[in-house]
């Protein structure tokens, strides 16, 4: 349920020292995971918020890696999505609250949470910029876009011809995610509003369109791909919206299509820890992602649906979250 793409431009590797120092310590704690503990001792639960559906892929990579990752720690891992709405808000608002009994994190869209910053900030200029207030923890995925999809027996089967649609009526679009970085990219594309289908979870979105509710629908390219590898010929993918094509679906990019550049988005996982969390811990959980990363049954799950699931370090992250910010300016989100 996920795709690979590029990593941000001028990202600088780890040194060899870094290497061998985080290979050291990663040996240490698969040998005996209760080594850092014994130092920063973690609460008994660890909780990271999911501010997306079920069928996210941050969703998807969080619920893959929970299991092996809470083998790791030896605590429990517990995902939590809040309900709709404002799901983001709502984490961040759970992050500030002080819980002994718990280790409270937020795993997020790094783009949509961007976007979502920069919302705040026009409404109250002097809102601090959330992801400036959170402590980066790891990056949890390479990189995937998201795609744009109609049925078999839709009258647009291209590009060309869902404008030609558009000209003559308002379009419906499915997505678990309304009002979403993809939609205002195709609105801007064009030249027109689009009416929300609101489908909660993948299935959905891929039913609503089936099913005729939705003229087309949006969902993550993994989703999409393992879709078609079950439903062959059903669905078509019409453009992707990544710097570069899907190599699974072969779409344009909708940049292609429109000669747009600034009409690209590439997605990234964030874990974040709320401020103030100590060094040592934020080392800690980056140790037990890459264990839990490198688990068999994670690494099955990764192969088998093809999640771009690849962990990375806090100085990454903190690259992605500007990659983000230069991507919002230069394209007026």
């Amino acid at each position: 349920m996920r795709q690979k793409q590029g990593k941000a431009a001028g990202h600088r590797g780890p040194s060899r020292r870094d290497v061998l120092a985080a290979g050291g310590g990663l040996i240490a704690l698969a040998a005996h995971p209760g080594l850092l503990r014994a130092e920063t001792p973690l609460p008994s639960t660890v909780r990271i918020y999911v501010p997306y559906g079920r069928g996210s892929v941050v969703a998807l990579v969080c619920d893959a890696l929970s299991e092996a990752l809470a083998t790791a720690l030896s605590r429990r891992v517990e995902i939590d999505i809040p309900p709709l709405p404002d799901r983001i808000q709502r984490s961040l608002q759970a992050l500030s609250e002080e819980d002994r009994g718990e280790l409270r994190l937020i795993a997020t869209d790094t783009l949509t949470h961007v976007i979502h910053d920069a919302g705040e900030t026009a409404r109250n200029p002097n809102a601090p910029v959330s992801l400036d207030t959170l402590v980066p923890v790891a990056t949890l995925t390479e990189g995937y876009s998201t795609v744009l999809f109609v049925s078999k027996g839709s009258a647009a089967q291209d590009w060309a011809g869902l404008s030609t649609l558009a000209r003559s009526r308002t379009l419906t679009v499915a997505s678990s995610n309304p009002g979403s970085v993809h939609r205002r990219f195709l609105e801007r594309a064009l030249g027109q509003g689009l009416r929300d289908v609101l489908a909660p979870g993948r299935e959905r979105v891929f039913e609503a369109v089936l099913e005729g509710r939705a003229h087309a629908g949006l969902v993550n390219t993994p989703s999409l791909v393992i879709f078609l590898r079950a439903n062959p010929g059903q669905l078509r993918a019409l453009v992707t919206f990544g710097g570069e094509r899907n190599a699974d679906l072969g779409a344009p990019t909708l940049r292609e299509v429109t000669g747009n550049r600034a009409l690209a988005s590439t997605n990234s996982v964030g874990l974040f820890a709320p401020a103030g969390t100590p060094p040592e811990v934020v080392q800690q959980l980056h140790a037990a992602l890459v264990v839990a990363a490198a688990d068999k049954a994670v690494v099955q799950i990764v192969r088998q649906t093809g999640l771009p699931l690849q962990i990375s370090d806090a100085d990454d992250l903190r690259q992605t979250v500007e990659r983000d910010r230069i991507v919002v300016v230069e394209s007026g989100l």
